[in-house]
């Protein structure tokens, strides 16, 4: 019982030890790197602006998080911009101000940031703080696309696929999703499953469809993979109940092989 008693104590004389230490790293590395930010390193700067807007480490302070973004952004520091772009579309620490976030989500897009040019792409899609106007969030779409966004090719899928400001064109929404896909995109891997299903711009394919949606359901969750096999499996068992001539089940559309 006594070596049990001095072997606790000499572990949490060792946790002490370690929590102090790390206690006086971070001081330390905080230490050093508001030295480097007030010197003017953008890093320092950014990495500051970081910590305060998402409590890592330091506790969550707007106002702080602003102040050191906007010491980065005066460096022209695309990602410091495109914070305070959100932070003024959130009102994170400021007042609600849309044209604030646009004008520097603009700054960061002339760097040809892909957040920035999504943002703006999601700024035209939704008329925040401007006009909608489908062909520039398409356009912004596209600029980030290029750069192998999932997000905007989602989101060009979308407009093909419901004809926002483009004919509409089912084959360019697939194609969009399977770029998208190919990142595992959830969303465009659930877009899929149901083009599949319904027969928009391919063959009507449950298999596919079902594929998909197992897919997008395993990276939500696993338990929701599973409801999603069992509710397909009992949709099957339905149809083909329902499918005998004298349950009077006729559209040949709802067979699944």
């Amino acid at each position: 019982m006594g070596k049990m008693r001095y072997w606790l104590i000499a572990g949490f004389i060792i946790l002490l030890v370690i929590v102090y230490a790390a206690i006086s790293d971070r001081d330390s590395t905080l230490s050093r790197l508001k030295s480097a930010g007030e010197n003017g390193d953008v890093e320092a700067q950014y990495a500051l602006g970081l910590m305060y807007l998402y409590g890592e480490i330091l506790d969550v302070d707007y106002q702080q998080a602003k102040i050191w973004y906007e010491k980065a952004a005066a460096q022209n520091d695309p990602r410091a911009q495109v914070k305070l772009g959100l932070m003024y579309a959130n009102g994170l620490g400021v007042n609600q101000d849309y044209q604030q976030a646009k004008s520097w989500y603009e700054k960061a897009s002339v760097q040809n940031d892909v957040d920035a040019q999504f943002l703006l792409g999601e700024m035209y899609d939704d008329g925040l703080g401007v006009g909608q106007d489908y062909q520039k969030a398409k356009m912004w779409y596209e600029k980030a696309a290029a750069q192998n966004d999932e997000r905007a090719q989602v989101n060009l899928a979308v407009l093909y696929a419901k004809g926002k400001g483009v004919e509409q064109d089912y084959r360019q929404a697939k194609s969009w999703y399977e770029k998208a896909a190919a990142q595992n995109s959830s969303d465009a891997q659930f877009a899929l499953g149901i083009l599949y299903a319904n027969a928009n711009g391919v063959e009507q394919d449950y298999q596919q469809a079902k594929d998909w949606y197992e897919k997008a359901a395993e990276q939500i969750s696993p338990m929701l993979s599973l409801i999603l096999v069992c509710s397909i499996t009992k949709v099957r068992e339905l149809i083909k109940t329902f499918s005998k001539p004298e349950n009077g089940l006729k559209n040949p559309r709802l067979k699944i092989s």
